[in-house]
């Protein structure tokens, strides 16, 4: 009897698109993953894995994550997860931990594995996104939003080596959906439903203390459904049971984020209000971002950032879900979902509301809110789903048929055609990368210095095969230097950072700003740089690409990072004479 819905499922097209699209993308985005850069905080977020680490080894009395720059009020459940699987993988936990910031020849080896690892979360939130609006509609909107997730670029291009976001994100989906599934089986949830989310509160947590306002979430939705059932559809439900069982999520579910958090460890309840309180007067300033043409300090953003991003950084198939969504509802008012959808938009909307009227700062395009794109594309995955459902007419629904087409071609075309520099996608809203090119920001993690490294690297062993190569380089010297090590081995030298710079772990993110005077100095080789804040009037100006460039890389004919060659170099200086 139980297998009855399976096969029942088995018969239906829908679910057969469903298991093949999951199977090729459980598949593929492990391999895709090994093709991505290493980003600028994949470093500081690895740091606080092994620190976790130490303090568990040591049972405590190693706490050394209160020294890593805030580190302590982070939780990191990713990071320690990917450590330890390395660790073990690589033949001893205990040695790796202790050893990790003086081993830098298996730093690329690792971060390929923690990008593999990465890429696991990544598909799990597309596939938990596409579980819920199955919950909501069936196969056909579960394999809408399975799509919509594998066909956003960014997010794509994220669920490869963004192991902060990501991993939260995945966390953020899945207690979403097992919430919907707990409030539907209330007063009495089964176990397995509750021990679920239970563990699913627990990742969430302890990927990112923020993650303590689902519980609120939860006890807010809970008393909302409790009394619709109560007064509305006049259920004789008792409260304290029902409140009871919220109670026991929440509180498991804290409990084991603990795990991934010695500093909560400490006093569980107390630092747990001082994280927050912390948290929600952050004051760290990283300098200016471009919008729209112009340089603002991240802490004075204009209050439509938020919304700008989302516009331009998502592809039209799913904003125009968003748009039949809206129309759908009011249409099937009757026999619309009314309350779970709210608790999706509510989930969804109100950390981004409160960014916006907060003011609080924000850094890159709008990645730390990528957690709320898995409950927004479900949305738009209903507002298809019923759409179809409303057009009865044969030849129209045939038409519509060929713009869902033509809309979701679009952006895979785009990420076939660019791979693997996905995150640095816009929408045709945008007029793509062409059209944000000075007045947005294209590569902030410089997600292009890999490929211009592995450029340099070949082109150097071909051109001056006994030479070292003296090489500086834009943004996070680990964006650059596992790949050259890698290649070039003890030929290559990181410009200006001095002995065993690269081992002192109290640098959060090793990242130093050439002067002018290092510009034009004669003792480096190469340069990496990046297109980042580069304006309209410098494109204008001929100031980018820059001069003397070897290589460029291109993504959609733009070039978004350059290897230049130093005139002054002993390498060079003969060739440029000429």
């Amino acid at each position: 009897m139980k297998m009855k819905p399976f096969f029942a499922s088995a018969k239906n097209p829908s679910f057969l698109a469903f298991v093949a699209l999951s199977i090729s993308l459980g598949l593929l985005m492990p391999i895709l993953s090994q093709s991505y850069a290493i980003t600028y905080d994949e470093w500081a977020n690895i740091h606080k894995g092994i620190l976790n680490l130490k303090y568990i080894l040591s049972g405590g009395e190693n706490t050394s994550y209160t020294d890593l720059w805030y580190g302590y009020v982070y939780s990191c459940f990713s990071p320690t997860l990917t450590g330890a699987l390395y660790g073990l993988f690589s033949g001893s936990l205990r040695y790796f931990v202790n050893d990790w910031f003086y081993q830098t020849d298996h730093f690329f080896a690792f971060f390929q594995f923690s990008h593999l690892i990465n890429s696991i979360f990544g598909f799990y939130l597309f596939f938990f996104a596409g579980l819920c609006a199955k919950e909501f509609r069936g196969w056909r909107a579960g394999c809408f939003a399975l799509l919509f997730m594998a066909i956003s670029p960014r997010i794509f291009a994220h669920s490869m080596n963004n192991s902060m976001d990501i991993p939260f994100a995945a966390a953020y989906m899945l207690s979403a959906y097992l919430s919907i599934r707990f409030f539907k089986q209330m007063p009495n949830p089964c176990l397995k439903t509750t021990v679920l989310l239970i563990v699913a509160i627990g990742l969430l947590i302890g990927s990112r203390i923020g993650g303590v306002l689902f519980v609120g979430y939860l006890f807010l939705f809970g008393f909302l459904f409790y009394v619709d059932r109560r007064f509305r559809q006049k259920e004789s439900l008792r409260w304290y049971p029902w409140f009871l069982r919220l109670a026991i999520v929440a509180l498991y579910g804290y409990l084991i984020s603990l795990f991934f958090w010695p500093y909560g460890q400490i006093h569980p309840f107390l630092n747990l209000f001082r994280t927050l309180a912390r948290l929600s007067d952050w004051s760290f300033d990283p300098g200016e971002m471009l919008f729209r043409g112009r340089l603002y300090s991240t802490v004075h953003l204009p209050w439509d950032y938020l919304p700008v991003w989302i516009s331009i950084s998502t592809p039209l198939v799913v904003l125009l879900g968003w748009l039949f969504c809206c129309g759908v509802s009011f249409l099937f008012r009757k026999n619309f979902p009314w309350k779970f959808v709210l608790f999706l938009v509510f989930i969804a909307l109100f950390p981004i509301l409160t960014v916006i009227l907060k003011h609080s700062p924000v850094f890159n395009d709008w990645r730390h809110l990528y957690f709320t794109y898995g409950p927004l594309v479900v949305l738009a995955a209903l507002g298809w789903d019923y759409f179809f459902e409303l057009v009865k007419n044969k030849n129209v629904r045939l038409g519509f048929g060929f713009l869902f087409l033509f809309l979701v071609c679009l952006p895979v075309t785009w990420m076939v055609r660019n791979h693997p520099h996905q995150a640095l996608y816009f929408n045709e809203l945008e007029g793509g990368l062409k059209g944000a090119a000075g007045r947005f920001e294209i590569d902030y993690w410089g997600n292009s210095l890999r490929t211009a490294a592995e450029w340099l690297s070949d082109y150097h062993l071909r051109r001056y095969p006994d030479q070292p190569a003296i090489v500086q380089a834009d943004g996070n010297i680990l964006s650059t230097y596992p790949v050259l090590r890698e290649k070039l081995g003890s030929r290559y030298f990181p410009y200006l950072y001095p002995d065993r710079h690269l081992q002192s772990w109290q640098f959060r993110y090793m990242t130093i700003h050439y002067s002018h005077h290092a510009r034009v100095a004669p003792d480096w080789d190469y340069a990496i740089i990046l297109l980042q804040q580069q304006t309209l009037r410098d494109f204008r100006e001929g100031k980018w690409p820059p001069e003397n460039s070897l290589f460029e890389v291109k993504v959609d004919g733009v070039t978004v990072c350059a290897v230049t060659a130093n005139p002054k170099s002993p390498l060079f200086r003969k060739e440029m004479s000429l």
